[in-house]
């Protein structure tokens, strides 16, 4: 386990890892490689499927909260401040 993560920190950007200094998982790598594998992976791949479809097709997210009869339009920015939320060390 502790290789795996060893590898993966070495061979990967602090974005995809989430270690973004030097001792980073190093203490617990088995719950490293889960939150690259089950939370940072999936989040990268739905921003590169969103920043896709807000290029491509010109469409904002569109959400239903449930609570209104009217589905809210998500701007662009607040949708990137959570993506920079949840993957960078800022909290």
């Amino acid at each position: 386990m502790r290789n795996a993560w060893a590898t993966a920190k070495a061979n990967l950007p602090a974005i995809v890892t989430g270690a973004w200094d030097e001792s980073a998982g190093d203490d617990e790598p088995g719950g490293a490689l889960a939150n690259l594998a089950l939370v940072r992976l999936p989040l990268l791949a739905l921003l590169a499927y969103y920043t896709q479809y807000l290029v491509l097709d010109g469409s904002p997210l569109i959400v239903d909260f449930g609570f209104d009869d009217v589905p809210q339009v998500i701007p662009p920015g607040v949708v990137w401040t959570i993506f920079g939320l949840l993957l960078l060390p800022i909290l």
